[in-house]
């Protein structure tokens, strides 16, 4: 009766630590730039909503302010899916923030490992450089 007991309070214990440290960036050394550049979408928005759909997903709707990226076209509502894991950004009910990810399909998504940032807390300099257009 014991085994179990410990068996199961190990993979519980694995599953926390998991959660607590489990998102691994593949590419941790990438600058803020880099992330801008390399993304197949860049958007400044405000979050409207958060559905949490279970394991696997988090979907965020967000109002587009600006899309940086003019080739890819985007609604003025879009939602974006995230990990439901610690990759997810967490991103706050009514804030605005410039967002980076990729899409698949038709869906959009993100995560921890991308550029997410609220918008208020860029600089002006780097605010002005994003909105030139002329970074990548």
């Amino acid at each position: 009766m014991k085994t179990p007991i410990v068996t199961l309070f190990g993979l519980l214990l694995i599953n926390f630590i998991s959660e607590a440290y489990g998102c691994e960036c593949p590419n941790p050394e990438l600058s803020k730039w880099e992330h801008f550049c390399d993304a197949e979408f860049v958007l400044r928005g405000t979050v409207k909503s958060k559905k949490d759909c279970g394991d696997p997903e988090v979907v965020y709707k967000v109002e587009v302010k600006e899309n940086f990226l003019k080739y890819h076209k985007m609604d003025k509502i879009i939602k974006i899916r995230s990990p439901v894991n610690s990759c997810d950004p967490r991103l706050e009910i009514g804030s605005e923030y410039i967002i980076t990810g990729d899409v698949r399909g038709e869906f959009y998504y993100t995560d921890r490992c991308r550029w997410n940032q609220e918008w208020q807390t860029i600089s002006k300099t780097d605010r002005t450089e994003i909105e030139s257009g002329s970074l990548c």
